[in-house]
């Protein structure tokens, strides 16, 4: 059970219990009708509760209403047991049943309405992840509705219930949206720790860490991926992630692995079974040698139109420019090779457009198309979404090798504005 649901069934537990204390009370009193000496006593008594009902209600452990209606009750008893007119109260044995009726029927009537109106979804936090789900189609328009919903979650969290597994888990997502990768990892240990069998955490906290780190999967990405696989096989986004790590890393018959059981779990047809028999394809390309065949020779550009200001891409194309940070110019030599390519910013890591020049020609103007794809119907125009790279290599092969230069850009639609891409970090 969540841990905001124990704490509401504590405080309905404790609220029954009070009802049936104010309810049972006068029910099961011995006393009849008073003398004025009783009178006084019993105003003494009186006084006494509505001091002890006044300190509850100033500490907030009693609400205005049933401060309210406490009150009356204590009023009404006074008068009751003060009037000379009053009856003759019924036998201790007849108010003994009638006070185990109303013990058993008050809660039974209280859980019974509950369950025919409550809603244990109102327990939970419903309200954050409703208007997380009306941003998710505008994007991050409503970011600035979901910053203070957020900031509140965080610090009841931090303050209140810091236990609460679930709580950190939907803090963390909520910092996915927002696009807030360090946050969410950090919310995400926490969640991991209270809830270290849960794989479908384990996963979006692998996802978020590597996104917090570059979108590289290396460390404890990879370990939590691992930790995930062996709780549940069959998790589609564990496979996903740890074919990309494989085929990050070159071991692309280990890559094929994964994707082949991605594609045995996968609904028939769907995207992910889709994408993983596409990688599969990709990955068999690579090792036979054809993929790199089937790449296009790379022209390079004349320097006059290297050196032309960058227009708008039409919707097939990218263009940008890429320059070198300087703190790594010292490792660059002009006949090292520069690749730029562009691929899917999820799913495959298959380029779709790839030209190749000399390091020498930096800063370089670029423009990356349909042209330059490497296998048939993979097109750049066809993306919805992809990541440019830009690569600096001594070996001249275009699969990654340690000590080569590189950078890259957020994702990005084709057809936009030109780019700026930075080749800042060494691969290690």
């Amino acid at each position: 059970m969540a841990q905001p649901e124990i704490w509401f069934w504590i405080a309905a537990t404790v609220l029954t219990l009070f009802a049936l204390w104010v309810v049972l009370r006068p029910l099961l009193s011995k006393r009849e009708i008073a003398t004025p000496d009783q009178i006084e006593s019993n105003a003494a008594i009186y006084r006494g509760q509505l001091d002890d009902l006044e300190r509850d209600l100033a500490a907030g452990t009693l609400d205005a209403e049933h401060y309210a209606e406490s009150r009356r009750e204590l009023e009404r008893r006074l008068l009751d047991e003060a009037s000379p007119s009053a009856a003759p109260r019924p036998s201790a044995a007849r108010r003994w049943r009638f006070a185990l009726l109303v013990a058993a029927l008050l809660p039974l009537t209280a859980l019974g309405l509950y369950y025919q109106l409550g809603s244990r979804d109102a327990i939970s936090y419903a309200p954050l992840d409703n208007l997380m789900a009306q941003a998710k189609p505008e994007g991050h328009a409503k970011d600035a509705d979901l910053d203070p919903l957020v900031a509140r979650l965080a610090a009841r969290l931090r303050d209140k219930t810091p236990e609460d597994g679930e709580g950190w888990a939907l803090l963390a997502r909520s910092y996915v949206e927002l696009k807030r990768h360090a946050e969410a990892s950090a919310a995400f240990a926490k969640a991991a720790a209270l809830l270290p069998r849960d794989p479908v955490l384990l996963v979006d906290y692998a996802d978020a860490l590597a996104m917090a780190q570059g979108r590289r999967m290396e460390g404890k990405p990879a370990q939590l991926v691992e930790q995930a696989l062996a709780l549940d096989p069959r998790n589609e986004k564990a496979l996903m992630l740890a074919a990309t790590h494989e085929f990050d890393r070159h071991r692309y018959p280990e890559a094929i692995k994964y994707w082949e059981r991605l594609s045995h779990v996968a609904p028939p047809g769907s995207e992910s079974a889709k994408e993983a028999l596409a990688s599969i394809e990709e990955s068999k390309a690579i090792i036979s040698g054809k993929a790199v065949a089937a790449a296009p020779a790379a022209p390079v550009e004349a320097p006059a139109q290297a050196m032309a200001a960058p227009r708008a891409a039409s919707a097939a194309e990218i263009r940008g420019e890429v320059t070198l940070a300087p703190a790594l110019a010292s490792r660059v030599k002009p006949t090292d090779t520069l690749f730029i390519f562009a691929r899917a910013a999820t799913g495959s890591r298959m380029p779709v457009a790839i030209l190749t020049a000399k390091a020498g020609a930096l800063p370089y103007r670029f423009t990356l198309s349909d042209s330059m794809n490497l296998m048939p119907g993979r097109n750049l125009s066809k993306m919805e979404s992809v990541v440019v790279v830009a690569r600096i290599t001594s070996s001249g092969q275009a699969t990654v090798q340690s000590g080569d230069l590189e950078g890259a850009t957020p994702p990005l639609r084709p057809g936009g504005q030109p780019v700026k891409l930075v080749i800042e970090r060494v691969t290690p």
